[in-house]
């Protein structure tokens, strides 16, 4: 497995925080390491019946046809349900896949970004368990508490729940379109000024703040400014790397109870884009690249409030 993160010994647990709250971590079980699909049979222990496995058709080449063999081969019956490309995270699509959720134990979503905030949402609204295997590291909305549905043309972060469990092959996310782990990365660089819109936040209009999430995604920062030469080439161990550092992002905003700690101005910057994209007639980066443009935005005008004199502001 990579290197255990700083939410590794808080799965599934309840805690008491420095910050004055307790925090909880729903998701039980972080396997990322080569061999990880094969494992997930033993992962679902208490999961019986059939499980409903959600992919597209690039998510399911990459990793979801392997993995409802080993499902398969574990006893489980597997109903699978795969969406033609493209595929866009709209509530539409979403309430079409709460329509085939049946009896099944539990949820299966295999992909990225969009098939994990379907399937999320799903899954919530169904009152059913789901386990997400991530085909890319290309974003940190795999162990949130929301889901990012567009609704009437308008980019909506959904509360939904996380997943119980995350299973990851490194050779899987390394296997992804090369500028997707370039995305995730730039992802993970808008922490610094989400996290300085959500303490601003709290000293302007009380909105509680804590640490840990800020805390977390800096744990891995040396070694991913270590790691950018394997990320940007597809290497296993440093895409691996990543992906734990994009997984614990997404549970600092799970224990904060807010998108707050790792989405701030810069990501409705991306929003915007992404909801302006059919009026002007284009079409939209990856998330992670959207958020990263925002980001030097959001940076630079925060380096013109810095210069600025505050005898010069109006109230």
């Amino acid at each position: 497995m990579v290197r255990e993160g700083p939410f590794s010994e808080k799965l599934g647990r309840r805690w008491a925080c420095a910050c004055g709250r307790e925090h909880f971590l729903p998701t039980r079980w972080v396997d990322v390491g080569y061999g990880a699909l094969e494992r997930i049979p033993e992962q679902l222990e208490g999961w019986r019946g059939e499980v409903l496995l959600v992919a597209d058709e690039a998510t399911y080449e990459a990793a979801g046809r392997r993995v409802a063999l080993v499902l398969r081969e574990g006893r489980f019956g597997v109903r699978e349900l795969v969406f033609p490309l493209p595929l866009k995270a709209t509530e539409e699509v979403a309430k079409h896949l709460l329509g085939r959720v049946g009896g099944e134990a539990g949820l299966v979503a295999v992909g990225s970004g969009t098939v994990n905030d379907i399937v999320k949402w799903a899954a919530h609204r169904a009152g059913r368990p789901y386990i997400v295997v991530p085909t890319a590291a290309s974003m940190n909305g795999y162990t949130s508490p929301v889901a990012a549905l567009l609704t009437r043309g308008v980019k909506r972060t959904v509360p939904s729940s996380p997943p119980v469990g995350v299973s990851c092959d490194p050779e899987v996310v390394a296997s992804a379109p090369r500028d997707m782990a370039p995305a995730g990365y730039a992802d993970l660089r808008s922490k610094a000024v989400a996290d300085l819109d959500w303490w601003l936040s709290g000293r302007l209009f009380g909105e509680h703040y804590c640490p840990l999430p800020r805390e977390a995604v800096g744990f891995w920062e040396e070694e991913l400014k270590d790691r950018l030469q394997g990320i940007r080439e597809g290497g296993p161990d440093a895409v691996g790397v990543l992906l734990m550092a994009l997984l614990d992002s997404g549970f600092g905003m799970t224990v904060a109870g807010t998108s707050s700690p790792a989405s701030g101005g810069e990501h409705l910057i991306s929003h915007w884009l992404d909801m302006t994209a059919p009026l002007q007639e284009r079409g939209t980066a990856l998330h992670g690249a959207q958020v990263g443009v925002g980001t030097l935005i959001a940076s630079a005008l925060y380096g013109m409030l810095l210069d600025s004199d505050p005898g010069e502001w109006s109230s």
